[in-house]
Parts: structure tokens; C-alpha cells; sequence
């Protein structure tokens, strides 16, 4: 499988402490076997995959693209995309590619609340905070989530 993983926004957005994870939370899934990752980051964020937290981070980096139907043709190649709240995840959805967005909580509004799906997106499964700054168990979700697809994908 091909996925592509966005752990961070940028930087600049006023609620990006709530919905950015740190690149070492995503360790139990890049280990898994049988995934090429593809790192869908851009700006300061690349360097997280130079620090000792991201050494090692199996992983393809993205070459910078022009605009938002250059990366919605990128991801097209991709099996699966995902991702916390960025735009990422709105022209992964908008392009129909199957795409699991990590949120926050509160989230913003447009992923409406106690819904795992969006009516936006059809494409998209939502992952949720259960306590506002608890991305281990979003991510642990996650994970089950993946291993059950790979399970699937490989009988």
C-alpha cells in the first residue's frame, strides 16, 4: 500500500496547537509492514523528519507542488491519505480519495460533530478526540483500523 500522512499544518494557523500531532505519535503506524509512506508536509514542517524524533521515518517526501490540482493528482496515486485538519484533507475529499482525517477536539465546524463520515466527502472517515489533546488514542484507533485493512487487502 501507498499512504500518504500528514502529522502537522502549518504553523501560522491560530489553532494549530490543537490539531497538529508530533511526528513520534505516528511511530507504531510507520512501522507497519507492507506501507510505503509518503510524507505529505510542507514549510518548516519537513524538519521534523531531521530530528532524532523523526530519524529513521520510513517515508518518500513529497516534491513541492505548484498548486491544489497538482497535489489532488499526486494523491490520486495514493491508496490512502492521512491526515489532521488541513486543507490537505478538504482536496483529498473533494477528489474522492479515501482519506482518514485526525480531529481535534472541538473541531471545526465543518466536520459537524458525533459523525465518523462527512456529508461533503463521501470519501473521508473521521477520527476524533475523545479528550481535547489526546492524540494517542486517535491514533491507536488508527492503527487498528489500518492493521484491519491490510488484513483485508492481503486475503
Amino acid at each position: 500500500m501507498r499512504i500518504g500522512f500528514c502529522w502537522a499544518g502549518s504553523a501560522s494557523y491560530h489553532r494549530d496547537f490543537a490539531r497538529s500531532t508530533v511526528l513520534a505519535q505516528w511511530w507504531p503506524l510507520l512501522r507497519l509492514p507492507g506501507i510505503e509512506w509518503i510524507a505529505l508536509i510542507a514549510g518548516d514542517r519537513t524538519a521534523d523528519l531531521e530530528t532524532k524524533a523523526g530519524g529513521g521515518v520510513p517515508h518518500v517526501t513529497l516534491p513541492p507542488l505548484p498548486d491544489w490540482s497538482a497535489t489532488a493528482d499526486h494523491l490520486r496515486t495514493l491508496d490512502l491519505v492521512i491526515t489532521v485538519d488541513t486543507a490537505l484533507a478538504h482536496v483529498a475529499g473533494d477528489a474522492n480519495i479515501p482519506t482518514w482525517v485526525l480531529l481535534p477536539t472541538p473541531n471545526d465546524w465543518r466536520w459537524l460533530e458525533d459523525r465518523t463520515d462527512s456529508p461533503w466527502y463521501p470519501s473521508v472517515t473521521l477520527y476524533r478526540q475523545t479528550h481535547a489533546g489526546d492524540w494517542w488514542d486517535v491514533l491507536a484507533r488508527v492503527h487498528v483500523d489500518l492493521q484491519a485493512l491490510l488484513l483485508r487487502r492481503a486475503a
